[in-house]
């Protein structure tokens, strides 16, 4: 298994393709073990904070993102502290 991975919902989509980014996430992800020892890695996302209903469920990319950095996405997350980029 390599040192670092990424989560592309490109190719795949489950429920996670509807969390969203934010500068003020209100998850964090955490790798997590696979079941019945699959060797397919899987990402947990876990509250930071009380999540009220109807609330927006975020969390902040690694800011290695290489290709939110190379290609300079704007981020519309609207937070106080918005660093501008993904």
């Amino acid at each position: 298994m390599c040192d670092r991975m990424v989560i592309d919902a490109f190719s795949f989509r489950n429920l996670a393709a509807f969390i969203n980014f934010s500068c003020e996430p209100n998850l964090k992800s955490q790798p997590v073990g696979a079941a019945h020892s699959s060797k397919v890695p899987r990402i947990g996302f876990y509250a930071v904070a009380p999540i009220a209903k109807g609330q927006e469920l975020s969390y902040r990319r690694d800011s290695s993102a290489v290709r939110a950095k190379r290609e300079g996405k704007r981020c519309y997350c609207g937070a106080k502290l918005c660093k501008g980029t993904l």
